[in-house]
């Protein structure tokens, strides 16, 4: 219902769209959020994750899988990771700038 509202005006506020479906404006947005749009211009737009933002995914995901102590290159920034394999299982590895 509201894919099919914003695809037939994608211009429309969250506002509208919340008022429209009588609901919280935050739950809208968080529901356009999760079918992969984000607000641009005045308009619902699909978000498209660009290459490089792609392969630092991936290869963060591919570091935790390995556990081996790389360094990446974050929004210009060369940072360390690094990754206690005698911890708790779960744990988030520990990143710290270079």
């Amino acid at each position: 219902m509201l894919q099919d509202q914003v695809k037939a005006d994608s211009h429309r506020t969250a506002r509208e769209l919340s008022t429209s479906i009588d609901a919280n404006q935050s739950a809208k947005v968080l529901d356009l959020k999760s079918y992969g749009r984000v607000q641009k211009s005045d308009r619902w737009i699909l978000h498209t994750l660009a290459d490089v933002d792609l392969d630092r995914n991936y290869s963060l995901a591919f570091y935790e899988v390995i556990g081996e102590e790389r360094t990446t290159t974050i929004a210009g920034q060369l940072w360390k990771l690094k990754n206690n394999l005698t911890d708790t299982c779960g744990q988030r590895p520990k990143i710290e700038k270079e």
